[in-house]
This record gives C-alpha cells, sequence and structure tokens, in this order.
C-alpha cells in the first residue's frame, strides 16, 4: 500500500505521454494530408503552355523502372471494337443493333478501345443502345456528394498500375519496338481516356505509318468524321474512304492531305479526362456549342465554346476535393501520383505530325 502513490504518479504520466503521443501523430497524419491536397490543388489549377515545341519522332517516356513494374494484357478480342467502326464509317447504314450490343457487352470485360468508342458514340448520338456506358465509364460520379475515392480513381483507370496514363505510355513503349497495331490501338485508347489527346493522336497516326493497320486506319477514319477532340472535315473523311476502297490507303496517300498538314488537337487540363470530353462532345451535338474547329465558328463561338469548358471543369474539379477531402493517405497518394505522370507526358513538346491547339 506505501507504493501506491508512486504506482498512480507512474500511471498518470504514462497515460499523459500516451495521449500527447496520440494527438502528436494525428496531428501529423492531417498535416500530411493536407499538404497532399494542397500540392493536387496546385497540380489540376496549372496551365500547361508549352514553348520551343518542335516536330520530331515519339519516345517512350517512361523510365526502366516504370516499364518493368507494369504487365500488360490485352482484350480477349477486338472484334467489337472493329466491327463498328466497319458499320459506322459506311455511309449508307447505321450501327445495327446486334453490333451496338457486342459492344457494351465487351465494355463490360474491361476493354478500353471498346469503352472509348462506346462514349464517343453515345455522347455524340450514334448509338443508342449504348447508354449502359454511362453507368460503366461513372459518367457522373462528380455530382455524387457521397461518392467514394475508388470512383475517382476508377475514372483514371484505378491504382497507378492499372492508370490509363501508365498503361497508354506503356503500350507505346512497348509499340514502338513491336510495331504491332494492337499495341498502337492499346496506347491510343489509353491516352485517349486519360485526357493526353494530343499524345494519342500521334500515337493513332504513328501507328498507321508504321502498320498500315486497317483498325487504326478506321479509327482515324471516324475521328474525321465527327466533333471530337480534331476537327470534323466531311472532305477528308470521304477521301479517307474511297482511298480505302481503292486499296491505297497507305500512310504516304493520306498524310498529304491538306487536313494534315497542321492537325491540331483539343486537350485541356492535367485534371481532364474521358469525362470532359464527353460533355463537351454532347454539347457540341446537340447544338449548344460549336467546336473551335467549326467552319463557322467565330471568336464568339469559341469564347462559348471555352466557357463552357471551364465551366463543365469547375464542376468536375469541385466534385473532385469533396471527394479528395474524404481520402486516405494512401488514396491521396496513388492520385497525386497519377497526376504527376500526366503533367510529365503533358510537358512533352516533340511530336511528329499534331500539336496542342492553343
Amino acid at each position: 500500500m506505501r507504493n501506491m502513490p508512486l504506482l498512480l504518479l507512474c500511471f498518470y504520466y504514462l497515460s499523459t505521454y500516451l495521449f500527447a503521443n496520440n494527438i502528436s501523430t494525428q496531428d501529423s497524419k492531417i498535416a500530411q494530408k493536407q499538404a497532399l491536397l494542397q500540392e493536387i490543388n496546385t497540380l489540376t489549377s496549372m496551365q500547361i503552355t508549352l514553348k520551343n515545341i518542335k516536330k520530331g519522332t515519339l519516345k517512350c517516356a517512361l523510365t526502366q523502372k516504370e516499364k518493368d513494374s507494369i504487365k500488360l494484357s490485352y482484350p480477349k478480342t477486338f472484334y467489337e471494337y472493329y466491327n463498328v467502326l466497319l458499320e459506322i464509317n459506311r455511309t449508307d447504314m447505321d450501327i445495327s443493333k446486334l453490333t451496338q450490343d457486342l459492344l457494351i457487352e465487351s465494355v463490360r470485360y474491361k476493354n478500353t478501345p471498346s469503352l472509348l468508342l462506346a462514349m464517343q458514340l453515345y455522347f455524340s448520338k450514334q448509338c443508342d443502345r449504348c447508354e449502359r456506358v454511362r453507368d460503366f465509364s461513372g459518367f457522373d460520379y462528380y455530382r455524387d456528394k457521397k461518392a467514394p475515392m475508388q470512383r475517382l480513381l476508377m475514372i483514371e483507370g484505378g491504382a497507378l498500375e492499372s492508370s490509363y496514363a501508365l498503361l497508354g505510355e506503356a503500350f507505346l513503349c512497348q509499340a514502338l519496338i513491336t510495331k504491332n497495331e494492337n499495341d498502337f490501338l492499346m496506347a491510343y485508347s489509353n491516352l485517349m481516356m486519360a485526357g493526353l489527346h494530343t499524345r494519342a493522336i500521334n500515337v493513332l497516326l504513328q501507328g498507321l505509318e508504321s502498320t498500315r493497320g486497317d483498325m487504326l486506319y478506321s479509327t482515324l477514319q471516324f475521328l474525321v468524321s465527327f466533333d471530337s477532340a480534331i476537327r470534323k472535315h466531311e472532305i477528308t473523311a470521304h477521301f479517307l474512304r474511297i482511298l480505302r476502297v481503292k486499296g491505297e490507303n497507305g500512310f504516304l496517300n493520306f498524310i498529304s492531305l491538306p487536313y494534315f498538314k497542321d492537325l491540331q488537337v483539343l486537350e485541356y487540363g492535367i485534371e481532364s479526362n474521358a469525362i470532359l470530353q464527353a460533355l463537351l462532345m454532347r454539347d457540341m451535338e446537340m447544338g449548344r456549342i460549336l467546336s473551335v474547329f467549326d467552319m463557322f465558328a467565330t471568336e464568339e463561338t469559341k469564347k462559348e465554346f471555352w466557357d463552357k469548358k471551364n465551366h463543365y471543369s469547375t464542376l468536375i474539379h469541385a466534385g473532385n476535393m469533396r471527394i479528395l477531402e474524404n481520402a486516405t493517405i494512401k488514396e491521396l497518394e496513388i492520385y497525386l501520383k497519377i497526376l504527376r505522370l500526366k503533367k510529365r507526358i503533358k510537358e512533352v513538346n516533340s511530336y511528329p505530325f499534331a500539336t496542342t491547339y492553343r
């Protein structure tokens, strides 16, 4: 009993120390989280304006360590993707219901080219039965006040190793070696999903020069035929169709067309991805805005386009920051790594065929 006061005193000091240590740990985690949020906010508000843009060959932007960390996989088949393009690139028919259904079924199995194409078709009002792509793409995620961080990460492809940005670049690195059409198609589709449009279009054209692949040619023919990241041009689309019918769709036969002399690509901020592009495609198709590339575009309609783009960007950013506030430190670190990679890719200033519209 004589030692009881001493024991109580020891217990008091121990409990005080543990409590203070716990508070210190919590404060440290809060500070770490705030630092991550601040860097994310800074990155997403950056406007990357490249200087000294030069013409040059495509090069892999990944380190050897990054390439070694990725295991590339392919869809079981590209049939659904290719079949849709074959149908839609004909002027005398719509996409059949069966073809539309097969495309959406392939999206279920995480077929990235099919997901990209289904989004492009649905939001440009060319695929009535592609409505399910809204769910598969997480289209309205930023409006959901209770959306978990996992939904935001899925918009970018998931974890860093499965992100559209990293996979797109990894497939490009491989395509430059293999000269394989499938590698170029996977690189193009992943980069487009990541919002890295300029790189994606250059990859598509590089793939056509390297492989003369018909899936890539069909993809280009499709992109030129509606308002997307590049200029809609019906005359060029018609020429591409004629060259194909004649069997003269080699790279040198179409790259000399006036359309490709000064090819420019619409691309947005680091935070942007396929969702923002889908919103703008929908509004262009509905006549709410004109593409900046439209032959009837004026300074006023161009301003309306950028105002609408800024409006959607603001909504998406607000939704993202709301989600990020409730994310764990690990989740924030993953998202930040994806944004840093996108920034690095956007800062590439040498491309062979197309540049970013300014």
